[in-house]
This record gives structure tokens, sequence and C-alpha cells, in this order.
């Protein structure tokens, strides 16, 4: 999911300035803003409606499985889901402002060193304290389906750098001079 994110999100904008269409839809009587917001939409309801296949696909792996699903437990586990790829959308979306180019593999290592990090974090004790900086600690299947509440400062921060990721996008990219 994270990976799927960080695809979209990375190219969105930076596509605009390498493909040059930027130069025919900047010309057009719309704003910047306007063009940003439409491909923050763009991403995030491709990201809602992949969570949502998502969702379907594993309810019917517990029903091919014949298998009751924890309701509560599952509904969150989708939730933290839906988040953690957010962050991570909105963090490939801030770096595709500042780039005239795609950096669709810049996108991914950002997915997965934040993957990694939270594999050798549950891996080393020693970095168990640090896991709640990456987006994958409050989305973890094994902690949220055996009853563990998620950390409230790992969703906090996941927040907090959503929020900050999107706004220094349309800062950024408003007022950028794009290539011609």
């Amino acid at each position: 999911g994270g990976m799927f994110a960080a695809i979209i999100a990375i190219s969105i904008l930076s596509k605009e300035e390498e493909g040059h269409t930027g130069e025919f839809i900047f010309s057009l009587p719309v704003s910047r803003s306007k063009v940003i917001l439409s491909k923050a939409l763009c991403v995030l309801i491709s990201i809602v409606f992949f969570t949502l296949i998502c969702a379907l696909l594993y309810a019917v792996g517990f029903e091919i499985l014949d298998e009751k699903i924890p309701m509560k437990e599952f509904i969150t586990f989708m939730g933290m889901n839906l988040l953690m790829n957010l962050e991570i959308a909105a963090m490939c979306f801030a770096v595709s402002a500042f780039s005239g180019k795609n950096r669709t593999g810049q996108g991914l290592g950002i997915a997965l060193i934040f993957y990694v990090f939270d594999l050798i974090g549950r891996v080393v004790p020693d970095l168990k304290e640090y896991l709640f900086m990456g987006p994958y600690s409050y989305a973890n299947a094994s902690s949220i389906f055996s009853g563990n509440e998620s950390e409230v400062k790992a969703i906090v921060l996941g927040v907090i750098i959503l929020a900050i990721s999107v706004t220094c996008a349309f800062g950024v990219f408003n007022k950028r001079d794009l290539a011609g």
C-alpha cells in the first residue's frame, strides 16, 4: 500500500513539468492552487479506492478461510492503513512539488525506508521506543489484530507530517517557476 501511494503521489506534480503539459495547463484561466488541489484529490481518491479494494479482498480471504472477521480490529486496521498510505503519499506529494523530474525511485525509497525501519525496529529491542516515528508503526496488522492499541503519539505525528507535507507542496508549487 505504501509503495502504491508513493508511486502515484511522487509523480503527479512533477510530470506536468517533465512532460511539458504544465505549459498548457497553466496557460488556462485556472489557478495553480486549483490544479494542485485537483491533483491532491486524485491521489486521495485513488488511495481511498485502493484501501476499499484491499478491504474487500481481505474480507473475501476471511470468507474463503471460513473465519469470522473481527470487525473492530478489521476496521481499525483498514483505517490505520488508509492513514499510513496518506502520510506516505503526502510526503511524496511534497517531493513532487519540489522536483521538475520524475522521482519514482525516490518515492519508492521513502516507502521502503520506512518499512525497513519498522522491520528492524521490531527486531532490535533498543529501537522499539523509536518506532512511532514511522508510518508503518500504527498500521501493523499483528499489533492491531492481537488487541494492542496503536500509539497515540504515532498517529498524531502521522497527521502532523501529512498536514505539513501537503501545506509544503501547495506553498512550493505555487511559487515555483516551471521550466519551459
